[in-house]
């Protein structure tokens, strides 16, 4: 698991514990109804970060 974890954190230019607290971040708002306003908020944000590439 910790693996899987290192190879996301890695894709997405961030640390394992970043990656655990988004996981658990849409964990929660998935309980609370509330997971659709995350992910919008998410595909947002996802423009204004650097690629990989421009790191």
């Amino acid at each position: 698991m910790l693996v899987g974890l290192s190879r996301i954190a890695t894709l997405r230019g961030v640390s394992v514990p970043e990656v655990c607290r988004q996981v658990i971040g849409v964990f929660v708002a998935q309980q609370e109804g509330k997971l659709g306003a995350l992910l919008a908020a998410e595909a947002d944000v996802a423009d204004y970060r650097p690629s990989l590439g421009d790191a």
